[in-house]
C-alpha cells in the first residue's frame, strides 16, 4: 500500500472518530478542585521513565478510538460522558500522528 493510501485511510479514521477540540474546555475544568485530579490523567503522562508528556492539545474521540489510543499508551478518560484524548502532537493534522498509522495498520491492514 502507498503512504498515499495510508494517509487516505487514516484520514477516515479521524473523521469518523475524531469529534471536536476539547482543550479549551479542559484547560478551564482543570482549573476547579472538583475534577482536577481526574483530567490531570489527560495532561501529563508519566509513564515514560525519561521525562513526561505533556499533553498538547485536547480532543473529544468516539469510544472506540479511545479504546485503540490506550492500548497505544496514549493518554485518554472517559469524563463527563465524554472520551478525552490528550494529544501530545501539534502542528500537523491528526491523520499524520504516527499513532493514528499504528492503529489503521493493527486493525485495518
Amino acid at each position: 500500500m502507498t503512504t498515499q493510501q495510508t494517509q487516505s485511510n487514516c484520514d477516515r479514521i479521524v473523521n469518523a472518530h475524531v469529534h471536536q477540540n476539547v482543550s479549551y474546555l479542559v484547560q478551564e475544568l482543570s482549573q476547579m478542585a472538583k475534577y482536577m485530579n481526574e483530567l490531570l490523567e489527560v495532561q501529563v503522562n508519566y509513564n515514560n521513565e525519561d521525562s513526561p508528556e505533556e499533553a498538547l492539545e485536547h480532543w473529544c474521540i468516539s469510544p472506540w478510538l479511545g479504546e485503540r489510543l490506550k492500548e497505544e499508551g496514549e493518554m485518554v478518560i472517559d469524563f463527563l460522558g465524554l472520551t478525552i484524548w490528550g494529544r501530545t502532537t501539534s502542528g500537523q493534522a491528526i491523520f499524520l500522528d504516527s499513532v493514528i498509522e499504528e492503529i489503521y495498520n493493527k486493525h485495518y491492514v
